[in-house]
């Protein structure tokens, strides 16, 4: 008799009897799964020529057939009610080419005429309603200081008091003056560009359009400033500077460019179109 064993044979649990069933299914899978064997030069050279082979009588079949359809196509036209036909479409194809390309001409010279142009000669005159009032007040204050340098070597009684009394003065008229040239002039033109803009949005291009708030606020903000609702120290404190509108008036000059040269330069289908329409009226006038 054997001596028995040290510890008893314990069964194997269930899970482990899966697991190992498992792997050993597992191993004739993957060794079936041997990589393919690489192709030697004579065979791959010989699949490369099968390849153009087959390439060449797929081309060769595709010439025949499209030449097959157009000399078809060309026998049907030799047809008078074929080549009517072919001539109508051609006729309603190029009309409502035509009908679209004028459309589409007809709504840049609306954006040209109701809000480009409006909306830059505008601009255009407060620059220049701008321009203006600071060549006054520029040349007013060089006038005053030649008149107070005059004074200064000239009588005993134009003394520095008075001549600070008359610079004061001097200086309120100016700026009156400036105040009332923003007020009666150049302010109305900002208003009228608020209610350009509100009625004719139609006819903005899409990144016009992002720049009416900016527009808005500045007009809302001066109006209510010159209408002494808002304290002057606290329109200081709102930072509402003419430079806030400087990329609304770079981005009105660029479409405003942009869109004239589209009317000035039409596409070749345009030209087309137009040289077929010319040609048609004077046959039927003809």
């Amino acid at each position: 008799t054997g001596r028995p064993p040290l510890l008893p044979r314990l069964p194997v649990p269930p899970g482990v009897q899966v697991q190992t069933a498992g792997a050993a299914s597992f191993v004739p899978r993957l060794r079936a799964r041997q990589p393919h064997q690489p192709l030697s030069a004579g065979s791959s050279t010989h699949n490369n020529s099968c390849n153009a082979t087959r390439l060449a009588s797929m081309l060769r079949v595709l010439f025949k057939s499209v030449g097959t359809v157009v000399h078809a196509l060309f026998g049907l036209l030799d047809k008078p009610a074929v080549t009517v036909l072919f001539g109508v479409f051609l006729g309603g194809w190029i009309t409502a080419q035509s009908q679209r390309a004028q459309r589409k001409q007809e709504f840049i010279q609306r954006q040209l005429a109701e809000f480009y142009s409006p909306l830059l000669a505008l601009r255009r005159k407060i620059l220049q309603s701008s321009k203006t009032s600071l060549e006054i007040s520029n040349a007013a204050r060089a006038a005053w200081e030649q008149i107070c340098a005059d004074a200064r070597s000239g009588p005993e009684h134009s003394t520095p008091e008075r001549l600070a009394k008359l610079d004061c003065e001097q200086n309120k008229k100016i700026i009156n003056e400036n105040n009332r040239q923003f007020k009666d002039v150049i302010f109305p033109n900002y208003q009228k560009m608020v209610d350009i803009f509100t009625e004719k949005m139609w006819l903005a291009e899409k990144p016009t359009q992002r720049h009416y708030e900016e527009l808005l606020r500045f007009v809302d903000l001066w109006s209510s400033s010159l209408g002494e609702i808002i304290p002057p120290e606290v329109y200081g404190e709102l930072d509402n500077n003419e430079k806030i509108l400087y990329p609304f008036y770079e981005d009105l000059q660029s479409n405003f460019d942009s869109l004239r040269e589209q009317l000035s330069n039409r596409s070749p289908l345009e030209r087309f179109v137009r040289w077929f329409r010319s040609v048609r009226n004077k046959k039927s006038h003809s």
